[in-house]
């Protein structure tokens, strides 16, 4: 049966489909829906063996149907529901999509070895097989405190991690699990059902054969109009994994698991030398952590490419990167390049800013949004607002990753407003928005392990709050004190893993990248995303009386309403192995969501520019101009004057204007400032006025403690900013903070009152 093909009713159908075909995809929906767990999470519901058939428990292994989004214990025991689920992969003509193969070895059987899979179908595709760490090599983390009383207590051996490129597994013991990864990919596949056959095989004798589907959906997803990226830079590689030729596997693999954009190396103090050009030569750093050190540079360059003095040019290394990005498919004209954080406080920003813009045009690289201050916190905000504010005037687009805080102290004067996961709330979202700046969100937990945190966290949360892109840390991790370079985890050649991982989400090995599980979640969290935008560009196009247009719209509104969860905080690395992202979400929720989507594609007409084909030429973000420009050199007087009787636009500016003013003298705006208060358009700008004010905002403390009880959390935590600036007269009323639901919130007010003691 391998390789036929067997034409749909969706073949032939440019925009409707008939009712026939409707029933046929709402069934497939239906067993989606049942095919798996119940339990949202990556700790799966107990099973018990004696459950299942008997004349399953008699077969040397019991091959069942898992969803790739739960994960697959080496101790679970499947349900009778996943042993008797058919094997079905459905697609659009050009994704990724994986099939998770298990194979439970029942008590009475003996141990399998040298368990291989072979597969017979048409659809390109990859084999691979989880990796579970034995316990002997988990030494270090093997009695983590997270983990004590927990429902996961001394699981970690049996929590799968990566997936090895491998089609044989040399073991399974009885009442073990193993488990292949396959990974199809269509290319422009034209639609139907393609039928394939899976072999396995165990000391080389034919185990069983068995057959699945894969149904391929009559349409193609878009390029993603969201930014997705990873925290990468090759220093971070152990040197053996180090070179060009491993780093251009490393953005092959970023690319085919979604990402569309890359950190890049800029050296902003070179390009503030007013005469440095394509003949200046920039001296490497010796540190090996160094983003100029020779090591880092030869990732992307040639030793042609060195000046004869051994020196490197800050624009050909810029060049080298866009262009390696390019060739592995990473880099996109019309997403934004995020700069890793480099020497902001450098003088001459002027010429840096203006040198960037002028190379960028020259030379066609991408949008470059520059990194400002990394995660800064309340001893950094003054001298960090200067220098951006410097930046911002020489015309630069800046982000940083922010905490909460920092997105309400900092956030008016980014670009990109790269905000800590489980923190962005709808009015952080609404005042980014009157700025004109974008939302991103970032994540520092999240790592090999975990699918459905990965799927939920690049898919469903970012769709839902409509953010403009989404970071993780990060692609590959090696700590960066000590020694550091003999530190990361890595595979053998033999397949042993070096020491167990931390963070990132892929390991080296001699062979490339090797993805976890939760990278693959990454991917399928993307093309969630790209369904629903898919959906969305064909409902904008339809006919507004069109019955099935109006049903996608509301389910469309349902499902961004249920979609965000506050049970999503990231928080220690090795405790997100255990998130459940989503509480209302089970593992095959994923599944089911993403095949009604395709239903309501199916049933509505393609829409002009649906595909979002990459532009022929960079596009370039307007940067966000700094409102307290207008205001800045205008009387006291004429301030006060706008906060009462201006429009919002001008309360607001007059506000920023204030915030930059001598303390002493802009305290007589105090009253106007308050009242400014009432205004949900322009409390935030009053309230970062208020708190440069310190102590003289004393007179304001009952109506911040008013603003104590405002549901959203972004304003919240600007009042207990303000409280903290006070000083202790505000204690009795900050103290009330340290009972908030927040935690951002309560870590300021308990760190201010310690110091106030």
């Amino acid at each position: 049966m391998g390789g036929r093909i067997i034409r749909c009713a969706m073949t032939d159908c440019a925009c409707h489909l008939r009712i026939e075909t409707m029933r046929t995809l709402i069934g497939l929906w239906l067993v989606l829906s049942l095919g798996s767990s119940s339990i949202a999470g990556p700790l799966p519901r107990r099973n018990e063996e004696r459950d299942l058939r008997e004349e399953d428990r008699k077969r040397p292994a019991i091959l069942y149907n898992r969803t790739p989004t739960a994960a697959c214990f080496a101790d679970y025991v499947p349900s009778a529901a996943e042993v008797a689920a058919p094997f079905v992969v459905n697609m659009a003509q050009n994704e990724y999509e994986p099939m998770q193969v298990a194979m439970y070895v029942p008590s009475g059987s003996p141990c399998l070895q040298n368990v291989r899979i072979k597969i017979r179908c048409d659809i390109a595709h990859k084999i691979g097989h989880l990796y579970y760490q034995p316990r002997k090599e988990l030494d270090w983390i093997g009695d983590l405190e997270v983990d004590r009383g927990q429902p996961w207590e001394g699981k970690r051996d049996v929590l799968p991690q990566c997936i090895l490129p491998k089609d044989s597994i040399e073991a399974i013991e009885p009442r073990r699990n193993g488990v292949f990864w396959v990974t199809f990919q269509t290319d422009a596949t034209p639609p139907g059902v393609y039928r394939g056959d899976m072999d396995l095989y165990a000391s080389s004798e034919l185990l069983t054969s068995v057959p699945f589907l894969i149904r391929v959906y009559a349409f193609a997803l878009p390029r993603p109009q969201k930014t997705y990226g990873l925290y990468y830079f090759p220093y971070r590689t152990d040197p053996r994994f180090q070179g060009r030729d491993f780093l251009k596997l490393y953005l092959e693999d970023m690319a085919a698991h979604g990402m569309n954009t890359m950190m890049t190396t800029v050296d902003y103090a070179a390009l503030a030398i007013s005469d440095y050009n394509e003949a200046s030569t920039t001296p490497h750093q010796e540190a090996w952590y160094s983003s100029s050190s020779r090591l880092y540079c030869s990732n992307y360059m040639d030793p042609e490419d060195y000046d004869r003095d051994g020196g490197y040019n800050v624009i050909r290394f810029v060049d080298a990167q866009v262009n390696a990005g390019r060739r592995a498919g990473l880099i996109q004209r019309d997403q934004p390049l995020i700069t890793q954080p480099s020497a902001f406080e450098t003088e001459n920003k002027w010429i840096a800013t203006t040198a960037l813009r002028r190379w960028a045009v020259e030379r066609g690289w991408p949008d470059f949004v520059l990194y400002m201050r990394d995660e800064p916190g309340p001893t950094v905000f003054a001298s960090v607002s200067d220098h951006v504010r410097q930046w911002k005037c020489a015309g630069a687009k800046t982000t940083s990753a922010m905490s909460l805080l920092a997105a309400f102290a900092l956030g008016h004067l980014h670009d990109v407003w790269i905000v800590h996961a489980g923190y962005i709330t709808p009015e952080l979202l609404r005042e980014a928005k009157r700025i004109g700046a974008r939302v991103s969100t970032y994540n520092f937990s999240l790592r090999i392990t975990n699918v459905e945190a990965g799927r939920y966290y690049a898919g469903l949360y970012t769709w839902s709050l409509g953010l403009a892109g989404n970071v993780t840390y990060n692609y590959m991790w090696l700590p960066s004190t000590g020694p550091g370079l003999r530190k990361q985890s890595y595979f053998h050649s033999n397949w042993k893993l070096s020491k167990p991982a931390n963070l990132g989400h892929v390991l080296p090995s001699p062979v490339g990248p090797i993805p976890g599980v939760g990278f693959e979640g990454r991917r399928e969290g993307v093309d969630d995303v790209r369904y629903l935008q898919l959906l969305e560009a064909r409902l904008a196009a339809a006919d507004a009386n069109d019955p099935v247009a109006g049903a996608a719209e509301r389910w469309l509104d349902q499902l961004r309403a249920e979609s965000p969860s506050d049970g999503f905080l990231p928080t220690h690395s090795f405790s997100a192995d255990w998130m459940d992202p989503h509480p209302g979400f089970a593992a095959s929720d994923y599944d089911s969501i993403r095949a009604r989507a395709a239903v309501f594609i199916q049933q509505l007409p393609p829409a002009p520019g649906e595909e979002n084909d990459e532009p022929a030429t960079a596009q370039l973000l307007d940067p966000i101009q700094l409102e307290s420009i207008v205001f800045e050199k205008a009387r006291l007087q004429e301030c006060i004057a706008a906060l009462r009787s201006g429009t919002i636009k001008e309360k607001r500016q007059a506000a920023s204007a204030l915030a930059l003013r001598d303390p002493m003298i802009a305290s007589s705006a105090l009253a106007a400032l308050v009242e400014l208060l009432e205004d949900p358009a322009a409390r935030v700008v009053a309230l970062r006025a208020l708190a440069h004010l310190g102590s003289a905002a004393v007179l304001a403390l009952p109506q911040l403690e008013r603003l104590l009880d405002c549901e959203d959390a972004f304003i919240r935590v600007g009042a207990t900013y303000v409280l903290t600036r006070i000083g202790p007269p505000a204690a009795s009323v900050l103290r009330k903070c340290q009972y908030d639901i927040n935690r951002s919130i309560v870590h300021l007010a308990n760190e201010t009152l310690t110091t106030w003691k």
